[in-house]
C-alpha cells in the first residue's frame, strides 16, 4: 500500500487486485476485524509521514509532495487533525526525544 501513495491514491480495487481477492472480500475482512479501507489508509499515510518527517534534511513540502498532497498546506493540516501538533512541532519533539 505504502508504495502506491507516490502515484495518488490507492483505490480499494487496487488493493484487492494486490491482496488476489474481491473487492467485498475485503471489505468483509476488514470490517470483521473491526476496521475499514479508509481508516487504514489514514494510518498508513500518517506512518509514511512521520517516517518522512524523521528524515531532517527532507523540507515539509517534499513530505506532502510524497504522500501525494497538492501543496504543504493541505499536508500540514492533515497531520495537524491526526496527531493533534503540526509537521514542525512533531519534527521539535522528536529532536529532544533524541
Amino acid at each position: 500500500m505504502k508504495a502506491h501513495f507516490a502515484d495518488g491514491n490507492l483505490k480499494i480495487d487496487e488493493l484487492a487486485e494486490i491482496a488476489g481477492i474481491s473487492r467485498r472480500s475485503l471489505q468483509r475482512n476488514l470490517t470483521e476485524s473491526g476496521s475499514s479501507f479508509s481508516q487504514i489508509m489514514r494510518e498508513a499515510r500518517f506512518e509514511i509521514a512521520c517516517t518522512h518527517l524523521d528524515n531532517l534534511s527532507m523540507k515539509i513540502k517534499d513530505v506532502a509532495a510524497a504522500l501525494g498532497y497538492a501543496n504543504s498546506t493541505h499536508f500540514s493540516r492533515y497531520f495537524r487533525r491526526h496527531s493533534g501538533i503540526s509537521p514542525s512541532q512533531y519534527r521539535s519533539q522528536k529532536q529532544y526525544d533524541v
